[in-house]
């Protein structure tokens, strides 16, 4: 049975090669994407697919099921693990002098989306904690 990855790998020579290994997961990248094109949507996807899937867990547990409580527990999980990672990214980073974590490579490649694409998520995830609240 075939184990999931933790992270995206990506395949080299049929061998999966983690972000851990940067030097050789950033060339291992460049061989399907030559010019960078889509690296930042590359690494901002797992981020982008958890909003997507609390944008839409947050009105079913709200509306459908009308249990708030349900949306309050997933928004501050999701806000604790975001902030951490967000946290251990930056320290990291600074600790290493290389991009380490999907927010290291996002800052790395554009420092403005980078922080327009945190200011969002965690304000969106807020407000919908903040409605969550008020509905209980």
């Amino acid at each position: 049975m075939k184990t999931l990855l933790p992270h995206v790998a990506i395949k080299r020579s049929g061998k999966w090669i983690s972000p851990v290994h940067y030097e050789a997961y950033t060339e291992a990248y460049f061989e399907y994407d030559r010019e960078g094109r889509y690296s930042f949507s590359f690494i901002n996807a797992g981020f982008i697919a958890e909003l997507v899937f609390i944008l839409s867990c947050v009105p079913v547990f709200n509306v459908v099921l009308g249990y708030p409580p349900l949306s309050i527990s997933l928004l501050l999980t999701a806000l604790v693990i975001y902030i951490v990672y967000l946290g251990m990214s930056i320290f990291m980073t600074m600790r290493t002098r290389t991009p380490w974590g999907d927010f290291g490579a996002m800052w790395h490649l554009s420092k403005r989306q980078t922080t327009l694409i945190i200011a969002l998520s965690i304000a969106i995830k807020v407000s919908l904690l903040m409605y969550s609240i008020l509905l209980v």
